[in-house]
């Protein structure tokens, strides 16, 4: 199914309904369907053509405005893989950027290193949904505290580049002490990571991030499955379900840290 012909044949909003409790699409404990090989999740059965080739993942590359020489050099890289699925006729492109720091909004005030929320390697996600012409049908973003958020292809501020005849680069504000994103003003075409920062194979590093805890609070359908965030009704955050976060991110950083016209919460 397409995108767009579910928002043609649905009635049903994403948020229907709620208010600031949690969101009804992803409370609960969190079940999947997925396989593990030990600890690490495999991809579902309807994803297809696994892949890392960075000049295609190039091709959709996300461009990023960073505000000042400290955010690039806190940003280790950027890095993605690519999949098709049996049940969509859209391609993901799916890219996770890893800061060595997120920092406290304390950090505003000069307080470094005290915020509850501030730790090491934070990793901010970017779905971009390729159509089988080669544009860009939607792209999904971390909108704030791993809230989704997302940009249209075909009126979004999407940039051509290298793909020719095509606006293949969605240009993204990076928030800092976050790291989360927003759309960035139509004047600002940002720039590539690879000036200051890795661009690579997220395939690479899944294992190790895994082995490692980098995705300890966050659900693993929402990093094994893409597909997952492509209908309007589909996932509205990252988080494991049960965790704080999960609850906080729905019901107090939706609040401060959101851009209403951007984020799935607001759609009707």
């Amino acid at each position: 199914m397409h995108r767009r012909e579910f928002l043609a044949t649905t009635a049903s909003p994403a948020f229907l309904g709620l208010e600031w409790g949690p969101l009804a699409d992803n409370e609960g404990p969190e079940t999947n369907n997925l396989e593990y090989d030990g600890s690490i999740p495999q991809f579902p059965d309807h994803i297809t053509d696994v892949r890392d080739d960075i000049d295609e993942l190039e091709n959709y590359q996300p461009r990023l405005e960073i505000a000042t020489q400290q955010a690039r050099d806190d940003m280790q890289g950027m890095y993605g893989w690519s999949a098709d699925s049996e049940d969509y006729d859209v391609t993901a492109h799916y890219y996770w950027v890893r800061s060595h720091t997120q920092r406290s909004l304390l950090w505003y005030a000069g307080l470094d290193g005290i915020g509850p929320e501030e730790h090491f390697y934070d990793h901010e996600p970017i779905l971009v949904f390729q159509n089988p012409d080669g544009t860009v049908d939607t792209v999904v973003f971390s909108g704030g505290h791993h809230l989704a958020a997302e940009e249209d292809g075909e009126f979004g501020h999407l940039i051509e580049d290298r793909v020719a005849d095509r606006r293949t680069h969605v240009v993204l504000r990076q928030m800092r002490p976050h790291n989360h994103f927003v759309p960035a003003e139509s004047t600002t075409d940002g720039e590539w990571i690879q000036g200051h920062s890795e661009f690579g194979s997220w395939l690479d590093k899944r294992e190790s991030w895994y082995r490692n805890g980098r995705y300890d609070k966050t659900s693993d359908v929402a990093v094994m499955d893409p597909f997952s965030f492509y209908e309007s009704g589909g996932r509205t955050h990252w988080w494991r379900e049960g965790t704080w976060d999960a609850w906080a991110a729905q019901n107090v950083y939706v609040r401060r840290l959101a851009t209403p016209d951007t984020m799935r919460y607001e759609e009707v």
